[in-house]
């Protein structure tokens, strides 16, 4: 919940204000974890430089998945499936993560409150 925003004004979740999402991988097998979500925006098409996700390690659990084939720089959020997390590890303290979220309000966008549903599906890393 990113509050109230004005056109321009932008925000994310790597300060921990507002909180990112955090997955944690409780099964017994390694997973690839791909996301994708619903449009945030009624001014501009998705996706855009205005919602973006990024992989991040969380406190005491780093070393959970593989950072390089997963995605760890702000990237526009897909409304289509793409990969995010590759090999996300199932052992106690190397089994979260975190999803930091970005957003900047377009120029264009009437106040009004704004939404999004953000889907994770895991697989099989094999």
């Amino acid at each position: 919940d990113f509050g109230s925003t004005i056109p321009g004004q932008e925000n994310d979740t790597t300060a921990n204000s507002p909180l990112p999402f955090v997955l944690r991988n409780d099964g017994n097998c390694m997973a690839n974890v791909s996301i994708y979500s619903t449009a945030l925006w009624a001014s501009i098409i998705q996706p855009n430089n205005y919602y973006k996700f990024k992989i991040d390690n969380r406190t005491g659990h780093e070393g959970a998945f593989n950072w390089l084939q997963s995605v760890t720089t702000f990237t526009q959020m897909p409304l289509l499936e793409i990969a995010a997390i590759a090999n996300f590890n199932y052992t106690t303290a190397k089994n979260s993560s975190e999803i930091d979220i970005y957003i900047k309000v377009p120029p264009e966008e009437a106040a009004s409150g704004r939404n999004s549903t953000v889907t994770f599906t895991s697989s099989l890393a094999e």
